[in-house]
């Protein structure tokens, strides 16, 4: 039986995961809301007999399931509210009947802490959601960090900057829906604060990161990201130095949206030592779009 449950495995950050435990040769099961076709087998989170069979044999649970967007909360709060329940109490009480060998919950790092201080975000910072996007993801951290407390479960929760590069998946962050629609020709809509800041992590190497993280069993909450923001406007005026022709439209943020996200990945060094980045921003929108 597969020693890795991966759940949200067709997702950008799950089949992220997925293609690195494939290249460590790791057997492992995926777990979705929305099958798609491909080579490895996929559950469906409703189809309780088949999700059960797997975690009887205690397998490592790597948490990468989402589906929902900030937009979802905005355009319709009570469907996304009781999608997002729905989802988080069937798999807690899959986890109560059949407790796994660890479980690695994987957040959002942006919209958790929400507006950076004076100083890069840390692990022990309190949050400041402002968003119901945001909130939701603070409830679901505590709702995993009880349950994993309650049934003595090593727990560890990733709390992700903003993942880019996933080549299979590449309509999901600012910077691949950017790359996608101009390498199209189609115009993009640019919507953030003045100044905005953010964190972004190479996908591939979150990938890796968080993989360990599971398979040698880390516990606590780590920030998993770049550890240097990047400005959203620099981005937009490199794409448009690469592809001179392109359309960008600039619209006004929402109330919701931070100016500065900024996270410190220390934590993360001292446990993992420092990750090796394999494409920076700059070489990787110049290897889009140059």
């Amino acid at each position: 039986m597969a020693s890795v449950l991966l759940l949200g495995s067709t997702g950008f950050i799950g089949s992220s995961i997925g293609n690195e435990l494939d290249k460590q040769g790791i057997e492992w099961v995926g777990v979705a809301r929305n099958i798609r076709g491909g080579d490895k087998p996929t559950i469906a989170l409703t189809d309780a007999p088949s999700v059960t069979k797997v975690l009887r044999s205690k397998p490592i649970i790597i948490n990468a399931l989402g589906g929902l967007k900030p937009r979802n909360f905005n355009e319709n709060f009570t469907a996304a509210m009781n999608e997002f329940w729905a989802s988080l109490e069937r798999f807690i009480r899959y986890l109560q009947n059949h407790p796994p060998a660890g479980l690695l919950h994987i957040s959002s790092a942006g919209t958790v802490y929400g507006e950076a201080a004076e100083r890069p975000s840390c692990e022990t910072d309190p949050v400041r959601p402002r968003s119901w996007y945001g909130r939701m993801k603070v409830m679901e951290e505590s709702m995993y960090r009880s349950y994993a407390q309650d049934y003595n479960v090593p727990f560890a929760c990733a709390r992700v900057s903003n993942p880019y590069g996933n080549h299979t998946a590449s309509n999901h962050g600012l910077i691949d829906v950017l790359l996608t629609q101009l390498s199209k020709n189609e115009p993009f809509v640019a919507a953030f604060p003045q100044e905005a800041m953010r964190d972004f992590i190479y996908a591939p190497c979150m990938a890796k990161i968080l993989v360990r993280m599971a398979l040698e069993g880390h516990t606590g909450i780590y920030n998993v990201g770049n550890g240097t923001p990047t400005s959203l406007q620099w981005i937009i005026d490199y794409a448009q130095e690469l592809k001179p022709s392109a359309v960008i439209v600039e619209r006004t943020a929402s109330p919701s949206d931070i100016v500065n996200s900024s996270i410190s990945t220390e934590k993360l060094e001292a446990a993992l030592g420092k990750p090796e980045w394999a494409m920076t921003i700059e070489r990787y929108m110049k290897k889009r779009l140059g």
